[in-house]
């Protein structure tokens, strides 16, 4: 989220002696665009520290319970990043006829913009069970590596941050992304570009 990075960049700033701790306080985690949960914070906590870490990333889904017929829905709503849906579906179908998952009698997709896959069970399967069952053996679950080489080399002191090359970036940020005239004062640095 680019907020939370230029607002740790402003507590750099501001602290020149900030630690990792600190810096998490502004930007948390990385923010994937298909949603999704992050299980854990060691490995963040790793990749803001080393500049390399691992983070275990869950699809979000919610189960409903339908009292009457004694069946449970589970619902998926977001999906790790870099996870094709079609690809997904065809993976636990697969499952399914081949006996590796039970208890799921209909696999639909009603997706339009959003994500929205809906697996019925067979009357009596516990929908907690078969999903972890679908966490194990598909990418529901899976492992993305985080690489954060320059908070690791401004926080152990490598390279330096300056506020002239800060507000340079955030000139730069500015003028492109938000559309927002210039009002810096490094002109001659891109006299162009403002």
């Amino acid at each position: 989220n680019l907020t939370e990075v230029v607002n740790a960049c402003l507590a750099l700033l501001d602290d020149p002696d900030i630690d990792i701790e600190g810096l998490m306080e502004h930007v948390q985690g990385p923010d994937f665009p298909t949603g999704a949960i992050i299980n854990g914070r060691a490995g963040i906590v790793m990749a803001y520290r080393t500049g390399r870490g691992r983070v275990q990333v869950r699809a979000r889904c919610e189960i409903i319970s339908d009292e009457k017929s004694k069946r449970d829905t589970i619902i998926i709503k977001e999906i790790p990043y870099q996870l094709n849906r079609a690809r997904l579906i065809e993976k636990i179908a697969e499952l399914v006829k081949e006996k590796k998952i039970e208890g799921i009698t209909e696999l639909r997709d009603e997706s339009a913009t959003d994500t929205r896959i809906v697996l019925e069970l067979r009357r009596g399967e516990v929908g907690e069970v078969v999903l972890n069952n679908l966490y194990a053996q598909t990418q529901l679950q899976s492992v993305c590596s985080v690489l954060t080489w320059w908070l690791w080399l401004i926080m152990s002191r490598r390279c330096s941050i300056s506020s002239k090359s800060l507000r340079l970036s955030c000139c730069i940020v500015e003028r492109s992304l938000l559309d927002v005239p210039c009002s810096c004062s490094v002109k001659p640095a891109h006299e162009d570009m403002c």
